[in-house]
């Protein structure tokens, strides 16, 4: 499968369209925690944060968090310093699952049921390196925060 790599240590802006795709591949490295999330067209939406080896703790959660909060958590890292990691991400039916691997629906650490109508329509990413496939690559919006 053909990728592209980007590192985001910048601000939280959109970075994928998700329009049309319910699942995300990718592989990730960082030494410190990173923040992924799915964002709703009514600007709310759902926050994973990765834990690291200097802070081993990754959650789910609604954003705003006002709303609910924290919907699941995992102690322990899930990250690597030095290699890439495979994960991968989907919300089908409202079902929002993250997993560790290569494929899709094994090895599942955070996940929470939602509403079976979930749109998504951005995804962003905040904090390590990412490798993506190609074809989820974001044309360029009028103000170019898609890669």
């Amino acid at each position: 499968m053909e990728t592209f790599e980007v590192t985001r240590q910048g601000p939280f802006s959109p970075l994928i369209s998700a329009q049309n795709i319910l699942y995300l591949p990718f592989s990730l490295k960082s030494c410190s925690k990173v923040y992924l999330e799915l964002r709703r067209a009514d600007a709310g939406g759902y926050g994973f944060e990765l834990g690291s080896p200097d802070l081993p703790y990754s959650s789910l959660d609604r954003v705003p968090t006002q709303e609910t909060g924290q919907l699941d958590y995992k102690m322990g890292d899930v990250l690597d310093c030095k290699k890439f990691l495979e994960f991968w991400l989907d919300w089908d039916n409202g079902l929002l699952r993250l997993g560790k691997g290569s494929v899709r629906g094994e090895n599942v650490f955070l996940s929470s049921q939602e509403d079976p109508g979930l749109m998504i329509d951005q995804i962003i990413l905040n904090g390590g390196t990412w490798r993506l496939p190609v074809q989820y690559r974001g044309k360029p919006s009028f103000n170019n925060m898609y890669i």
